[in-house]
């Protein structure tokens, strides 16, 4: 690697590790990509909502993500980070940042080991870090469709704050995805990811996550995005409910 890539990755290193996460349960598999050349890669993205009448409220969405490909590795970073005011007071505060490294064990089987910080002030959720690996397959694989399919273990630990005090949990967990990319057109893509943990000391305490997202070409190097998020969780420590949904328009620019 050379020096300015070691600058970025250790960059993000750092953020990741900052006393409060930067950026609750976010499925990172929807962010890998299918490379068809080496390098590095860098897009972000930026998205605002506003809404007024019976109730004011104004969002804010920013986001990262820098890719190094090489020929039997690939090494990649997330950072996410969401504010959400209510007549101009802070209501919610979120933020994720991942990085994964992949490495090519034989053709089409894949080597994953990652890492994850999140926080989430909705769900009361101050940390949420954890580190695992596992392997990826693919399924189908061709120009259009590609699907693979992936397992993991991982060692979690959440902090929430409930009432006034901070509550701790440590468990193992499985990871399982299916993650489909279609290519549409050159300028149009879907993809989706379902993805499944369960806790392997308890499997009746699992979490299921799904996650879409249209993109297309509106200008050179500038799409326009539509993400569709789905989360449940069998055992939510809160008192909240047991699903989460969230629908997110913006635009996402290649660098």
């Amino acid at each position: 690697m050379n020096s300015k890539l070691i600058l970025r990755i250790f960059i993000g290193l750092v953020i990741m590790v900052k006393p409060m996460a930067l950026f609750s349960q976010v499925n990172t598999d929807v962010f890998i990509t299918d490379y068809n050349q080496t390098g590095y890669f860098q897009s972000a993205n930026l998205a605002t909502r506003i809404e007024g009448g019976n109730y004011e409220n104004f969002h804010i969405d920013a986001s990262y993500r820098g890719d190094y490909v090489q020929s039997n590795y690939v090494v990649f970073t997330i950072l996410n980070y969401h504010k959400k005011y209510s007549l101009d007071v802070l209501s919610n505060e979120k933020g994720f940042a991942y990085i994964k490294y992949q490495l090519n064990l034989f053709p089409g089987l894949k080597l994953e080991i990652f890492g994850q910080r999140e926080f989430n002030s909705f769900t009361r959720l101050l940390e949420r870090n954890l580190g695992g690996a596992g392997l990826r397959l693919p399924f189908v694989e061709d120009d259009k469709l590609s699907m693979f399919v992936g397992t993991s273990l991982m060692i979690e630990h959440e902090g929430y704050s409930i009432d006034t005090d901070k509550q701790n949990y440590d468990r193992l967990r499985n990871s399982n995805y299916i993650s489909i990319n279609y290519k549409i057109s050159k300028s149009v893509s879907v993809n989706y990811t379902s993805y499944f943990q369960f806790n392997v000391s308890d499997f009746s305490d699992y979490r299921y996550l799904g996650d879409g997202q249209l993109r297309f070409l509106i200008l050179p190097r500038i799409y326009f995005t539509l993400n569709a998020k789905i989360k449940y969780d069998a055992y939510p420590v809160t008192n909240l409910r047991s699903y989460d949904y969230d629908f997110v328009q913006g635009i996402s620019f290649e660098l």
